[in-house]
């Protein structure tokens, strides 16, 4: 992390216009005791591609581009990035430009003219950075409050409690257990009929007396003993708990049955733990991948003595109920202590087994079971064992068992998959869920680019950065290279990953070229582009266009161990790049046997050294091999780069010993667009 990253760098945009506003803006708020970045967007393609990436704290818009691209951008960003502050920057003071610009959308209108307007921008950036920010909270918080309302609803009609949900007076939400409960079979014909309608008629003057002192506050989340209305017109005694709530913004009353409705029972459990084992023993009649699925009450000691040994077997068996009426016609299930079941499960697949599980995990910690005279919620741990083809049944009873003990005594009301089948299914679930992932990522462009400075020791004035991709999946979450690119490894993914990281490239440079010393990008190229060379050299040129590289703005880079392992392919890529204006550097550098002779063998501008070196820096060993490897470096004219580095000291360090370029949090964190500045300070 950078010096002014740790103190909360904002990050502001400047689009289209001359560059050098970019700077002036950044010096001016630096100056004025803010930590900020300001980053140069070339046009409306690169703002969009900006923001599927992140925001910044604020967005100048540049008034004299071809086109009316205030009226544009302030669009783009009202679909991409609501609340995002944006500013028109103009040329000069003028009351109705200001004018013109409020009316189109603009939060304000600022200029560079003179040293009054620049400490107008100051105070206009503090205050719309800071409303912005308060936006993009609220933005933030409003779909946790949804997903938060619609867990809720989801949770009330999956309860077996029979519930249901009024506002204003009419039915609004309602269970099936409810709708079972009063002799409904259509729960949907319950909504928008009169809440009182459902109480039996001699009861509904008390009920409507009761609903009134319980609004007005005079009673408080209690227990109301009365009737419902049953659909044969029969009185149907209860006692409701009545409580308010509010969902989507409406505030509801709702009423719950208690006790609970009876659980309907499904098949009979067939025994203790030796019909279990006698059970595995016989040769299954269902060909279909079987589970052993064990379900243990959480505390059960602790519930024996709150509701006594009598009351605490009637809870089980409730429990047991409840799961029997969950499992298929083809499962079965058994007594395994007096806190467990264990039922042998057939499904289609893991995937099946899997659902299973979970649903029983949250189920059946759902209901308030009564027992006795004690009413109570419970927890279960429940643990899955898929049976492999070549596993013996019984053999995995006792994994099972000391494992789902153990998680119940640790991290109770969890459900785990447990086995080699069990891990396998995820494995392979895990690679086509990320794949599917990154292909469609790829299809409809959701991936981004990341600039990361890398600065020269030397005083050299030219922006050099490199390229990171980072993967937008279909949650809006953004995912580093290392979370997606092993998985674009195994599916042969890489080349298409290249070819994209470079054609974008190619764009942002083009956009850029009207600067004197455009930037120069390294760009990583995978195993997998270096096999396929002659394929990704036929492409490159037509990638190119007309455009000429005049001025070496790309170079590539290999891992050392990949070009090492394919010589003759580096060699014929290098000569190639070279031929087209561009340049290759190796990553991944120095730690091979063969890396001072490998600098003879390939024409290189850069070599960036391994990470592990820079952590080891402070071993004299490390310390003598940098040394050495910097020296051959400088003997064939070839630059080096350190990465990794995180603080003055260590940047010092490598100033002392010749390295030419250093990057790393210190220097700057990856940016979605190339920043006007670096922020290194030596």
């Amino acid at each position: 992390m950078n010096a002014f990253s740790a103190q909360g760098t904002a990050v502001a945009w400047v689009l289209g216009g001359p560059e050098e506003n970019t700077r002036i803006i950044e010096a001016d708020l630096r100056q004025a005791g803010l930590a900020i970045r300001v980053g140069w967007i070339a046009d409306l393609d690169e703002l969009g591609d900006a923001l599927g990436r992140g925001l910044p704290d604020l967005l100048f818009c540049f008034e004299f581009l071809p086109g009316d691209l205030l009226k544009e951008s302030i669009a783009l960003c009202a679909s991409l990035a609501p609340g995002l502050p944006m500013l028109s920057l103009g040329p000069s003071a003028s009351a109705s430009a200001t004018l013109a610009a409020l009316t189109l959308g603009a939060a304000d209108r600022v200029t560079l003219e003179d040293d009054h307007a620049l400490e107008h921008l100051d105070h206009v950036y503090r205050r719309e950075s800071q409303r912005g920010r308060l936006g993009r909270e609220l933005q933030r918080l409003r779909p946790r409050l949804a997903a938060f309302e619609a867990r809720h609803r989801e949770q009330l009609l999956l309860n077996v409690d029979a519930a249901v949900q009024a506002s204003d007076g009419l039915v609004m939400l309602v269970n099936e257990a409810f709708a079972e409960l009063i002799g409904e079979a259509d729960p949907a014909s319950l909504l928008g009929r009169p809440l009182i309608d459902l109480v039996a008629v001699e009861q509904q003057p008390r009920v409507k007396e009761e609903l009134r002192q319980f609004l007005r506050g005079h009673r408080v989340d209690r227990g109301l003993d009365t009737a419902l209305r049953h659909a044969s017109g029969a009185s149907l005694p209860v006692r409701l708990q009545i409580a308010l709530g509010s969902l989507d913004g409406e505030d509801f009353v709702e009423w719950r049955v208690l006790p609970e409705s009876p659980v309907k029972t499904g098949r009979a459990v067939l025994g203790d733990r030796l019909a279990l084992f006698r059970h595995l023993g016989v040769p299954a009649a269902d060909s279909r991948p079987r589970a052993a699925l064990l379900l243990v009450v959480d505390g059960f000691s602790a519930l024996e003595a709150s509701l006594g040994l009598e009351d605490a077997e009637r809870l089980v068996g409730h429990v047991g109920s409840a799961i029997t009426a969950l499992l298929g016609h083809s499962d079965t299930l058994f007594r395994f202590s007096n806190d467990e079941w264990l039922a042998i499960l057939h499904r289609d697949s893991v995937s099946d087994i899997e659902q299973l599980a979970e649903r029983l995990c949250r189920d059946l910690a759902a209901p308030l079971y009564t027992a006795g005279s004690h009413q109570t919620r419970i927890t279960l741990t429940v643990c899955a064992y898929p049976i492999g083809l070549k596993e013996n049944a019984v053999a995995v009873i006792e994994p099972l068992v000391r494992e789902g003990r153990r998680l119940s005594t640790e991290t109770p009301g969890q459900m785990v998959m447990l086995g080699q089948t069990a891990r396998d299914s995820a494995e392979a679930r895990d690679l086509a869920e990320r794949g599917d992932q990154l292909r469609a990522a790829l299809e409809h462009h959701r991936l981004r680019l990341a600039y990361q400075s890398i600065a020269s020791l030397e005083g050299d004035a030219r922006m050099h950065a490199d390229v990171l991709v980072r993967m937008v999946d279909e949650h809006n979450r953004e995912l580093h290279a290392s979370e997606f690119l092993p998985t674009a490894e195994k599916l042969g993914l890489m080349a298409e990953i290249d070819r994209w990281v470079v054609g974008r490239a190619l764009g942002v440079l083009a956009k850029r070229e009207i600067n004197p010393l455009p930037a120069l990008l390294l760009i990583r190229l995978s195993a997998e582009t270096l096999r396929e060379a002659d394929a990704f050299l036929e492409w490159l040129p037509t990638a190119l266009g007309p455009r000429k590289l005049l001025h070496r703005e790309l170079c590539f880079t290999l891992q050392e161990s990949v070009a090492q392992g394919q010589l003759g392919k580096a060699a014929q890529l290098a000569q190639a790049l070279d031929e087209l204006g561009a340049g290759l550097a190796l990553e991944h550098y120095g730690l091979g046997a063969q890396s001072v002779p490998l600098l003879d063998e390939l024409p290189l501008r850069f070599v960036r050294f391994a990470p592990q070196l820079t952590r080891l820096f402070g071993e004299p060993n490390t310390q003598q091999r940098m040394t050495d490897l910097i020296r051959a470096a400088k003997q064939r004219g070839i630059k080096t780069i350190v990465s990794h580095v995180e603080d003055a000291n260590l940047m010092a360090r490598m100033w002392q010993m010749g390295v030419d370029y250093i990057q790393g949090y210190y220097i700057q964190e990856p940016d979605v667009v190339l920043l006007a500045t670096d922020a290194v300070r030596r």
